[in-house]
């Protein structure tokens, strides 16, 4: 049965409280004065380890009841995965009769051999002993005990209530909402309790005498999960630019080209204690990578979870989206190369006797294949012009022409480079004029 603590949450984020927390973690133990505070190190190796038996924990002659007064120390659990450190006071019942050296283990990993914290990374903490009430010491009169440090407990001191500082990762495995906290607790009886000087040396005095709970429940909310994948799209496939793909204006994927991705991003999705529906809104967007002018391209956003859809979304973003619990978002950014058009003229001049027309030219882009001057380009009927038109991505090019003999080329000045700006016109022309005959005396 899950158990849940009932008292408001206060979070502090004040300079003074992690000052304490500083003090606390920085050392990995705080250890009993006899002044009332347990002793707790963190860091340390699970029960099972500090025991060195096997064990099988089928005994329940101490639990932990509830944690109350709880008081986050950081900024609380983000998604599951995150961390949260927290101080609480937990109950401590006993179930039977005075048991010596109790050990509380706590599952620092979120217990991920589902063990409780009898392996993995474990905070282990013993109760105070002294003074009394509300502790008790009940070593202090046996021979080779007097300076036992782990707190017992008896039917006169029942429950305890010792507080413990934690630092766990943040699991919710029954899914509701709600930090689960593994743990054990372990003791000795009278009889054979063995001196016990440090929280680590509080482990079972026999494989039975420990108590696990995998499904005990903290009043700390643990937010239920989703992912987003942001995928690239280039147009075409071959373009050269660069994108940084983006989650809540995180940087997930950089200098990313076609059919890049982020992969599946974890994102919060909402609480156990929220109005319906349940989830939380999230934004994906892009920015510019290495050497490269987002001016260039048209841009949309479209996003699906197989179910609900979001876009097609002109521009770059951000956009958002709605995450529910356990949604699976693939959102698509397309980025498609605009293009401009580039008209390349010809004006053939023959007032020198010459005789040649446009289509006598040719010319190239870029060094590639040489194309005739089209005299019908434009709706010319003039055989001495020419005009070939293109649709190509902006940038710059080099337009050149062929060599005619007889005839001195000139250009408008705008053929190399040729600039081509999206959604406008650039006209590189050139001029070809034929030679005046030139007279030879013999």
């Amino acid at each position: 049965m899950k158990r849940r603590t009932r008292t408001t949450i206060r979070s502090i984020m004040g300079t003074a409280a992690f000052a304490v927390l500083f003090l606390i973690l920085s050392s990995g133990a705080a250890l009993a004065d006899g002044a009332g505070n347990a002793d707790i190190q963190t860091g340390q190796g699970c029960m099972g380890e500090a025991a060195g038996i096997g064990l099988n924990c089928t005994a329940n002659d101490v639990r932990l009841a509830t944690a109350t007064n709880i008081v986050i120390l950081d900024d609380g659990c983000a998604l599951p995965g995150d961390t949260v450190t927290f101080t609480a006071d937990f109950e401590v019942e006993l179930t039977a009769q005075a048991r010596h050296d109790v050990g509380i283990w706590f599952s620092e990993d979120g217990d991920p051999n589902g063990d409780a914290s009898i392996t993995g990374a474990c905070t282990v903490a013993t109760p105070a002993f002294a003074p009394d009430p509300p502790w008790v010491d009940l070593d202090q009169s046996v021979a080779g005990q007097e300076d036992d440090t782990c707190g017992d407990i008896d039917a006169n001191h029942n429950p305890l209530f010792p507080t413990i500082t934690l630092t766990v990762t943040c699991v919710d495995p029954d899914g509701d909402g709600l930090l689960n906290l593994p743990y054990c607790t372990s003791w000795r009886q009278p009889g054979a309790n063995d001196l016990c000087a440090s929280p680590n040396q509080a482990f079972p005095g026999a494989p039975s005498k420990c108590k696990c709970d995998t499904e005990f429940t903290v009043d700390i909310p643990v937010p239920f999960s989703g992912t987003i994948e942001v995928v690239k799209d280039v147009i075409p496939a071959s373009d050269v630019g660069k994108f940084d793909l983006l989650v809540d204006g995180n940087v997930e994927a950089d200098d990313i080209g076609d059919s890049g991705t982020t992969g599946a991003v974890s994102v919060s999705a909402g609480k156990s204690n929220d109005p319906d529906p349940i989830g939380d809104t999230h934004t994906v967007g892009e920015a510019a990578g290495t050497n490269t002018d987002l001016s260039r391209y048209d841009t949309s956003i479209s996003c699906t979870d197989g179910t609900d859809t979001v876009g097609p979304v002109a521009g770059i973003g951000p956009v958002d989206v709605f995450v529910e619990p356990d949604d699976a978002w693939v959102c698509t950014i397309t980025n498609t190369l605009r293009q401009g058009t580039l008209i390349v003229k010809k004006q053939v001049i023959n007032d020198n006797g010459g005789n040649a027309t446009a289509s006598d030219f040719t010319f190239s882009i870029d060094a590639g294949s040489a194309v005739s001057f089209d005299e019908a380009g434009g709706g010319s009927t003039d055989p001495l012009t020419g005009e070939n038109s293109f649709q190509v991505d902006a940038g710059d090019y080099t337009v050149t022409e062929g060599v005619v003999s007889g005839y001195t080329a000139s250009d408008n000045g705008n053929c190399s480079p040729a600039t081509v700006v999206a959604g406008e016109t650039t006209i590189c022309e050139f001029t070809n004029d034929d030679d005046a005959p030139s007279l030879t005396l013999v």
